[in-house]
C-alpha cells in the first residue's frame, strides 16, 4: 500500500514549515471520480475518505485557511465531469481550476 496517512501528515506540514511568512490557503483535493477506475479504486481512494479530513486539521492546528475544493466539485452535481479534464475523474480543467 503507497498511501501512509501518518507520513502525508509530516511531509505536508515539514513542506509548509518551509513557507515561513507566506499567506498559506490549505485546499481538499476535488473528489476522484474516476471512470473504470483507471487510477485505483474510487471507494479506496484517499481521496475520496480521508484528505480532506486530513488537510482541514492540518491547517486548523496550523491557523491556515482551509478551502474545501472537495464539497464545492460535489455541488457541482451532474455537471461535475465538466470540470475534469478528458473525462479522467481526477484533473481538474481550466474550468475546474478557475
Amino acid at each position: 500500500d503507497l498511501w501512509d496517512a501518518d507520513d502525508y501528515v509530516e511531509d505536508y506540514e515539514d513542506f509548509l514549515a518551509s513557507l515561513p511568512g507566506s499567506q498559506i490557503f490549505v485546499l481538499a483535493p476535488p473528489p476522484y471520480i474516476a471512470y473504470e477506475d483507471q487510477w485505483g479504486d474510487v471507494d479506496d481512494s484517499p481521496i475520496n475518505n480521508e484528505l480532506g479530513d486530513i488537510v482541514a486539521a492540518i491547517a486548523a492546528r496550523k491557523g491556515y485557511t482551509f478551502v474545501d475544493v472537495y464539497a464545492a466539485f460535489l455541488a457541482l452535481g451532474d455537471d461535475i465531469d465538466d470540470y475534469y479534464v478528458d473525462d479522467d475523474g481526477i484533473h481538474p480543467n481550466e474550468d475546474g481550476n478557475a
